[in-house]
């Protein structure tokens, strides 16, 4: 488990979220389909995304049921 707070964790899916965004603004999907970098890039993004969502406490996941943990990670 890790040893980082929840928020910190939160923070940086938020920011990861928003990197996404960033990195696909203004594309189509047909152009995101056409650009590795971006296809690269995003994944890379949701692995760590996905990093993240799996240590975070059991307390926490049970507070927060409406997020599909399982789905995450």
């Amino acid at each position: 488990m890790s040893k980082r707070e929840p928020l910190l964790l939160l923070k940086d899916i938020e920011e990861s979220i928003k990197k996404i965004k960033a990195y696909t603004k203004g594309m189509s999907f047909k152009m995101f389909q056409n650009d590795d970098k971006t296809i690269d890039a995003v994944i890379r993004i949701f692995v760590i995304f996905g990093e993240d969502a799996i240590v975070f406490p059991d307390y926490f996941q049970y507070i927060f049921t409406v997020v599909n943990w399982d789905r995450i990670s």
